[in-house]
């Protein structure tokens, strides 16, 4: 019997440890052993490992490979990337075998007689030392193809050839070149132009007689004239391709452009078929819109961009294949036009991927995107995920890139992004009005650690102001939906009161404070934050005037613990230059007695902010602000440091901060308005580097409601006016503005201009 039982106990033992060796072999190859880099000659492995998320010890994943993949070739280094994996003792081996391009060593140019080797290299792109493909080298022969063009060499020829690497991997790349003969054009023939002049006609090209001859400047012309006539009207216009005749000696061309007018049409009737997903009933409300209407004059322009509304319908629901084929049919002075709809098949997001980020986190762009693998591929929701990762502020650009797969109804879909720098470390002073020379040493991060928070200290030291400033702020919370701020302060400042013929001290104030603040985002443009704030402030070495009457302020210490609760709602396309969109804020400040406060008050405050784009890139912009400040329980009277002031560089330009605009003690109840134009000046990658700025503003501040005097002028009751213009140039991670303005109610003795130079948008 006790044989029974040890027999039955080995064999239960003997059977556990099977499971549990089996268990030590398979489990294993769940990790990842190591990682292996091959084939790279020039490129370090370090840098390489560098650049991919793999490493040893972690769980074993394809989706981190195949993103692996994509980040080695993003270094551009290299024509092929594969993928080995095996199974090694203690887990599953990875290794990466790399081919990379050839390095650049110099160009060379042969043939070349009428452009200099100069001029040439200034329109190539790579530069020693550079990896390149066969494609990098066309890229540069189109380069050097449309440099002679330019030029009047219109039928040169290029062709290259890239030689062995030397001792160092690098090759010297030489373009042979057959430059031809420059061309000039002699004249230009324009049959069968009747309902225009032939003046007109030509003004519309940029080829001129006499001119160098450009054939991809003629086909650009000949769109132009299809274009002009089509969006008058012409609905069976035709032109013809140019007829080129050259002279004996190659030095001249004739171009003969025939033109067929067929009469000027109106739109008849326009009709649908096969339209199943929607009602094509409803699509004649896209026609008042884009101007495309029964009887009117018919443009290619309008039906393009009614057409275009159309497909932005489908689109949005995920069917980017849509086709539409318009059939015409003419009678007598009018076009009708059959729409063939072909809706196709509901598209699907198959993969998403990100290239091109660098420092930033994945999963920092990832957390921006709305739409998820195997969703519908709306293109409206696409977008929203490209604004929403471009108001990071992280990127220069941003692109939507899809790309069709082996399965019919799914595509991929790829963000692709240029970083741009988020960090700044400066040392420097400045001069304002109101400080007067200010010392600064800061030191910012909007992307630390490449996880999306924000990080800021700045020290500033003067005779007039000391301030420390430490904040921090991480936008998801624990990962949740869920803003969080802190910040710490002291700021010792020197208080003036501007009169019409003098600049006096007022008093010193120094206050020490921090906060809190939580804040939830709804829907994508709402938000809404609580903050609490904790204050220490002293009034010191103040004026004798100011102790005595009715405006009088004097020694004294206050501690102000309040909490804010604020709603926002921002539909703003890009929050650091918006061109369309509006801005509505609102915010509650209640100072109350909890954890020592001294002082009791509350403050509405309402912004107001929209944001018009007019023609071109002009954008108009108007800005309403209104608060309020009232004391309640042992502070009746609001203390002067926490009213209202208006003036300076961020409310109503063209007066000083204090003291020209409203009572000098501050006011209890505040108005603001601004009004901007801007248009840009340089864009680089569809946005605006560069712009200048007209602006009238207006406002004031008031003890009571009943003191408000419905007008301009120079007291302290009425609306102070203010206009000027400004420069807005946006370096890496915010806007920057210089501006001038003018004042046109101030009293007599007062600067009637200001210079003032500020970062950030005064719309904020």
């Amino acid at each position: 019997m006790y044989m029974k039982k040890c027999r039955t106990s080995l064999f239960f033992a003997a059977a556990a440890l099977c499971v549990f060796a089996g268990y030590l072999a398979a489990a294993p190859a769940d990790f990842v052993e190591r990682v292996e880099i091959s084939g790279n000659v020039t490129v370090k492995t370090k840098k390489i490992t560098k650049e991919i998320a793999v490493r040893a010890g972690d769980i074993f994943s394809e989706e981190v490979i195949r993103g692996d993949v994509k980040r080695i070739y993003d270094m551009e280094k290299f024509e092929n990337v594969s993928v080995d994996i095996s199974t090694g003792a203690s887990g599953t081996v990875i290794r990466f075998d790399v081919q990379e391009k050839p390095r650049l060593k110099k160009f060379k140019f042969v043939g070349n007689k009428e452009v200099s080797s100069g001029m040439l290299l200034e329109k190539i792109t790579l530069s020693g030392g550079d990896y390149f493909a066969v494609s990098d080298v066309m890229n540069e022969i189109r380069a050097i193809q449309d440099l002679y063009r330019e030029e009047g060499f219109s039928k040169v020829a290029v062709s290259h050839f890239i030689g062995e690497p030397d001792n160092k991997g690098k090759s010297t790349v030489t373009f042979y070149i057959e430059e031809g003969k420059k061309i000039l054009i002699s004249g230009i023939n324009l049959p069968g132009v009747k309902s225009y002049s032939v003046k007109k006609i030509k003004s519309l090209m940029e080829l001129k007689k006499k001119q160098i001859f450009n054939p991809e400047k003629l086909d650009a012309d000949i769109a132009k004239i299809k274009e002009f006539y089509k969006n008058r009207g012409y609905a069976r216009f035709e032109i013809s391709a140019p007829y080129i005749s050259y002279s004996e000696d190659g030095a001249f061309a004739q171009l003969t452009i025939f033109v067929y007018e067929r009469g000027k049409f109106r739109l008849g009737e326009v009709t649908f078929e096969g339209a199943v997903l929607k009602d094509s009933s409803k699509f004649a409300d896209f026609m008042k819109p884009a101007k495309f209407k029964k009887d009117k004059v018919y443009s290619r322009k309008n039906e393009e961009q009614f057409t275009a509304s159309i497909n932005a319908l489908y689109a949005d629901d995920g069917y980017l294949k849509l086709l539409i084929v318009p059939e015409y049919s003419y009678d007598v002075g009018n076009v009708n036009i059959l729409y063939k709809v072909h809706e196709g098949e509901q598209i699907r997001i198959n993969s998403i991927y990100i290239e091109g980020a660098r420092r930033t986190k994945e999963f920092v762009i990832r957390r921006e995107i709305h739409v998820d693998e195997n969703d519908p591929f709306k293109l409206k929701e696409v977008r929203e995920s490209q604004r929403r990762i471009f108001n990071l502020g992280f990127f220069s650009d941003v692109q939507i890139i899809p790309t069709d797969t082996h399965i019919p109804d799914k595509m991929d879909l790829t963000f692709k992004v240029q970083e741009q720098q988020t960090g700044m470390l400066s040392v420097g002073a400045g001069y304002s009005s109101v400080d007067r020379l200010v010392g600064t040493m800061q030191i910012s991060e909007t992307n630390f650690r490449g996880m999306g928070q924000k990080l800021s200290l700045m020290w500033e030291f003067g005779a007039r102001r000391k301030n420390y400033n430490l904040s921090f702020t991480e936008p998801y919370f624990f990962g949740k939906n869920l803003s969080f701020n802190a910040s710490i302060y002291d700021i010792e400042r020197v208080k003036e009161y501007v009169s019409s013929s003098t600049v006096t001290d007022k008093y010193r104030e120094h206050k020490r404070g921090g906060s809190i603040c939580f804040g939830k985002r709804f829907k994508d443009i709402y938000s809404a934050n609580v903050t609490y704030s904790y204050e220490s402030l002293k009034l010191f070495d103040t004026d004798d005037i100011y102790m005595l009457g009715q405006k009088a302020i004097a020694d004294s210490r206050g501690i102000t613990s309040s909490v804010r609760t604020s709603v926002q709602r921002d539909s703003r396309d890009y929050f650091l230059d918006p061109t369309t969109g509006s801005l509505y804020k609102f915010s509650e400040d209640t100072a109350m007695g909890i954890f020592g406060g001294q002082n009791f008050f509350h403050r509405e405050r309402l912004q107001i902010s929209y944001f018009f784009p007019i023609v071109w890139k002009l954008v108009f912009v108007s800005n309403f602000e209104l608060g309020a400040v009232s004391g309640y329980g042992s502070t009746p009277d609001v203390p002067v440091y926490e009213r209202f002031y208006v003036g300076g560089g961020e409310s109503i330009r063209g007066y000083d901060y204090r003291g020209e605009i409203g009572p000098a003690e501050g006011g209890r109840f505040m108005n603001v308005n601004n009004f901007e134009l801007k248009f840009p000046l340089v864009r680089e990658n569809n946005m605006t580097i560069l712009q200048w700025a007209f602006f009238f503003d207006f406002g004031g501040t008031w003890l009571e409601r009943r003191d408000v005097e419905w007008a301009y002028g120079t007291t302290d009751n009425n609306f102070k006016r203010g206009w000027g213009m400004g420069i807005r140039f946006k370096i890496p991670a915010f806007p920057v503005r210089l501006d001038w303005a003018k004042g046109l109610d101030h009293v007599k003795g007062e600067s009637e201009t200001q210079w003032y130079f500020t970062i950030g948008d005064i719309f904020w």
